[in-house]
């Protein structure tokens, strides 16, 4: 019986020097961290901005009639420059898209098509190789304008 409590006794010995050893383990890391820690000490504005600047995210949704900034509605494009989109393929004939200035063209598509109203409603659901509005978000007054300066009208 001896043996069995030697070995008990031992074995406690052991365990609350290894419980004492961590406890003091750990305070030694806690005050180390306070020593190295910034405490109570605020954070100057320039670190203070860059935090917020960091975390902020990419953008916002806004929904519904409160919106406290004045959307500004972007300035009309000139049917020249909205052709800049269509121009790729109608300065070069790609996928057998009608050239600006070919008259003869123009004028056999668009009797086809009924009209320069016909051309312009084909331009806007997409014909052959061209997807619908050419691949734009242009509005159908926009398309229109485009159709009309594309054909020389």
């Amino acid at each position: 019986m001896s043996q069995s409590s030697s070995s008990d006794s031992t074995f406690v010995k052991l365990f609350a020097m290894v419980i004492g050893v961590l406890v003091l383990f750990t305070f030694a890391i806690y005050f180390m961290a306070n020593m190295v820690g910034t405490g109570d000490k605020p954070m100057d504005e320039f670190k203070r901005q860059v935090l917020i600047d960091r975390v902020a995210p990419a953008g916002a949704v806004r929904t519904g009639d409160t919106v406290e900034a004045v959307v500004v509605a972007a300035a009309p494009k000139t049917p020249a420059e909205l052709y800049n989109m269509c121009s790729a393929c109608h300065d070069s004939g790609a996928a057998n898209a009608p050239l600006k200035g070919d008259a003869a063209g123009w004028e056999a598509r668009s009797a086809a098509a009924g009209g320069i109203d016909g051309l312009i409603a084909s331009a806007i659901a997409g014909k052959g190789g061209m997807p619908a509005r050419g691949g734009t978000a242009f509005s159908d007054e926009e398309m229109a304008e485009v159709v009309k300066f594309l054909v020389g009208q």
